[in-house]
């Protein structure tokens, strides 16, 4: 599997983040964002309550990342950081 959109989950987690943020007594979240743009919200938003990942920066396609292990494994991460998926 050498490409894959990720996108839906990418909007999955941080819809699930800005929904649930201030609800958690977890200090921080992870959150994985494909574009930088959703990861900056996310920023602003949660502050210090979110640790946020960026998959892509702002001259790359987010609909041609790559889908390598270590971005597999961040997006893993902030899936099972307790903020349920929706």
């Amino acid at each position: 599997m050498k490409r894959m959109t990720i996108n839906v989950l990418c909007r999955a987690c941080v819809a699930a983040a800005l929904l649930s943020a201030g609800g958690f007594a977890r200090a921080e979240i992870d959150v994985f964002a494909c574009e930088p743009e959703w990861g900056a919200l996310v920023a602003e938003i949660a502050g210090d309550k979110a640790r946020v990942y960026a998959a892509t920066t702002a001259l790359q396609d987010p609909h041609r990342a790559e889908a390598r292990p270590s971005l597999l494994a961040r997006a893993r991460s902030a899936a099972s950081s307790g903020v349920p998926l929706m």
